[in-house]
Parts: C-alpha cells; sequence; structure tokens
C-alpha cells in the first residue's frame, strides 16, 4: 500500500517505523527469553524474522528521509 503512494505522510512513516522497531525489540525479547528460559519456538522466529525483515526495508527509506528532512519517498527497486 505505502509503494503505491509513493509519498508516505509523517504521521503513517512514524507509526510504521515505530511498529518496526517494537518487532525488533520483540526478537531481543525472545533471545533473552531463551537463554533464561530455555523456550524457543521456530514458527514465532520465523515469522518474526520476515516481519522484521520486510520493516527492515521501509526503515531505510525512513530514517534516510529523517536525516534530508524530506518526507518518505517509497520506492522499490524495479
Amino acid at each position: 500500500m505505502l509503494h503505491k503512494m509513493r509519498v508516505v505522510e509523517n504521521l503513517t512513516s512514524h507509526y510504521v517505523a515505530a511498529l518496526g522497531l517494537y518487532r525488533f525489540f520483540y526478537i531481543l525479547n525472545w533471545i533473552y527469553r531463551y537463554q533464561v528460559e530455555d523456550f524457543f519456538c521456530w514458527t514465532q522466529t520465523l515469522a518474526a524474522i520476515l516481519q522484521t525483515g520486510l520493516f527492515c526495508d521501509f526503515l531505510y527509506y525512513y530514517f534516510k528521509s529523517v536525516k534530508e528532512g524530506k518526507p518518505v519517498r517509497y520506492e522499490l527497486p524495479v
């Protein structure tokens, strides 16, 4: 959806970036739980890695636009 819009509004970009950072910290939580409680689930871990990978693509464009002070231009390479 964001790819079709090309230019993402500030509020939307901040919200999606917060979701991406949430997933990153959630993976850190699973690493902690594995070390402390010895709990590990392959399906949860693979799904989290996939979702975080998709968010990393957006976060790259997000931090790049914040650094330049411009709105997020979300374009996938063709």
